[in-house]
């Protein structure tokens, strides 16, 4: 039993001598085509206890020196090629205690002084780039976007002085400039004010000087000009309220006259007159209170003429109503229809649809039965019409709660109203109402023109 361990063991060895061996072989090989990683990672399996240990070993201290001169050389290359930074990193890479590590620490210091200079460089010509594109916008008089580019260069900048001086150049020419757009703007405002003027329009001729400030070279004329324009607009304004007062219009009189500023000389003049204007609008809404009062009074008087007709007030006016058998029929509204709607259908007139709308008042002390089939219209022919029983069926069906079938009651002290229909030519016209007054009384005549 002790042989066969001693044997599977030394077959062991030898199996893992061939692997190892063939880990040194497949190492020189990738060292052959400068591999020197995979070399190198290739030799780091073989186990200290290993018979190749030392040999791998001492390989291992040979291709990391040989990566090394490798990784010196490939920064050297990009050196010259002007990638400082690639270059640098190449360098940092090299192992400590490899043969070329000194001469790598050597070549940093070399290169990020190199890395340095070139971003110095870089950022001189940056400054320069900053300098000639601020004056080609100092050129095109675009010094704000000028003043921008100069601002950048740092402090530390040799050109940092110059920047700085044309700062102020650009700064200067820009308050110059702002000042001269001022004056400018000055000018043209008074211009234009000497327009509004010359057409009379004082008020803007006047607004627009008050927008030249305090600080202006121009503010005292502007001023002046200011109190010439007032006084001119209070004559305007004067005359403009006595051409109005001497066509009749008060009201736009006082208006006009109540603009005049009260710091000028047409001032007093304008309140004497607004005095004047005052009273005689006074007097015109007498003489036009008198003229309704008349026109109330007349229209009272033609409307008791009639027989059985009264003067009412009615929504505001003063109306006529129909007093028959202590019934008071007032003509509430009066509307013109070509159709009436109804629920289910559409009914057309023949001629056209009169909708007399009534508000019946019992005076009595016993109730009254309304026929309105009995109330009829008359026309200016003496044409008299009866209740349209198509209409009035329409007006019914479309839901109208005063369009009444037949009869309806109102007792005492009560008032309905009551819609009735008449269907009428076109042409016809001074229209009234023909009121029945019992059995054998006269008929009241209601005209509607005096009804409304």
């Amino acid at each position: 039993m002790g042989n066969l361990n001693e044997k599977i063991q030394s077959f062991l060895n030898q199996t893992q001598v061939k692997l190892y061996g063939y880990s040194l072989s497949q190492a020189d090989n990738y060292a052959s085509k400068n591999d020197f990683k995979r070399a190198i990672s290739t030799l780091e399996v073989i186990p200290q206890k290993s018979e190749l240990y030392a040999e791998a070993q001492q390989k291992i201290i040979e291709y990391r020196n040989a990566l090394a001169v490798k990784l010196l050389q490939e920064a050297d290359n990009k050196y010259h090629n002007g990638r400082f930074n690639e270059a640098l990193a190449d360098l940092k890479r090299i192992p400590e205690g490899t043969q070329v590590y000194p001469q790598a620490r050597t070549k940093i210091i070399e290169f990020e002084k190199a890395i340095r200079q070139q971003a110095f460089e870089k950022q001189r010509q940056q400054e320069k780039t900053w300098v000639e594109q601020a004056g080609n916008h100092v050129l095109a008089n675009e010094l704000e976007r000028a003043i921008i580019l100069l601002r950048k260069i740092p402090q530390t900048s040799e050109l940092y002085t110059e920047a700085q001086s044309k700062i102020i150049e650009c700064e200067k020419t820009i308050k110059q400039q702002t000042i001269e757009k001022q004056r400018q703007q000055e000018r043209r405002l008074v211009e234009q004010s000497a327009h509004y003027a010359a057409s009379h329009d004082f008020k803007r001729a006047i607004s627009t000087l008050e927008g030249i400030p305090q600080s202006s070279e121009i503010y005292a004329k502007a001023q002046q000009k200011m109190l010439e324009y007032r006084d001119s607009l209070a004559v305007f304004l004067l005359q403009e309220g006595i051409d109005k007062y001497n066509r009749g219009h008060f009201a736009e009189a006082v208006a006009s006259l109540k603009l005049v500023p009260q710091e000028t000389l047409a001032f007093q003049q304008a309140q004497d007159k607004i005095s004047e204007c005052e009273e005689a609008i006074r007097q015109q809404v007498l003489a036009k209170q008198r003229e309704q009062e008349r026109v109330l009074r007349e229209k009272q008087e033609f409307i008791a003429s009639f027989k059985n007709l009264v003067s009412i007030n009615h929504r505001g006016k003063l109306v006529a109503a129909a007093l028959v058998n202590n019934l008071t029929y007032v003509v509430d509204l009066v509307e013109y229809q070509d159709y009436i709607n109804d629920t289910f259908s559409e009914t057309k007139a023949d001629g056209k649809f009169v909708i007399i709308r009534l508000i019946v008042r019992n005076d009595d002390k016993k109730t009254h039965t309304i026929f309105s089939s009995g109330i009829n219209l008359v026309d200016a022919e003496d044409r008299e019409f009866s209740e349209s029983s198509s209409g009035s069926t329409a007006l019914m069906m479309s839901g109208d709660k005063s369009a009444k079938f037949m009869a309806t009651e109102v007792q005492p002290g009560l008032q309905k109203n009551i819609s009735i229909v008449f269907d009428i030519p076109v042409e016809a016209k001074d229209l009234k109402l023909k009121i029945p007054n019992g059995l054998f009384g006269k008929p009241t005549i209601l005209p509607l023109s005096l009804a409304l």
